[in-house]
């Protein structure tokens, strides 16, 4: 265990606030905020992505990357995507 190095990251990557990190119990990932970890734990750990692009086949698990993905990658504007549900 490199506990100096270890620390260094968290500091880095800014995982580290005024004493608390909120960690992911199944995959180790950290946050800097109870709800962060609430909401990857509850829509993106351990699961498959719930949006699909029907053009190329690209998965998000939030819809916020996905919404980026289409107009980014597809140019579809963004206004479009506002009734986007799960796939």
């Amino acid at each position: 265990m490199h506990l100096i190095s270890d620390l260094a990251n968290i500091f880095r990557r800014g995982l580290y606030v005024s004493g608390t990190l909120f960690e992911c119990r199944r995959c180790g990932k950290g946050y800097r905020h109870k709800s962060s970890l609430y909401k990857h734990t509850k829509w993106e750990c351990g699961l498959e992505g719930q949006f699909r692009c029907k053009i190329c086949h690209h998965v998000s698990k939030q819809k916020a990357h996905f919404v980026h993905h289409m107009f980014s990658r597809h140019a579809v504007p963004k206004d479009a995507l506002n009734d986007i549900r799960l796939s």
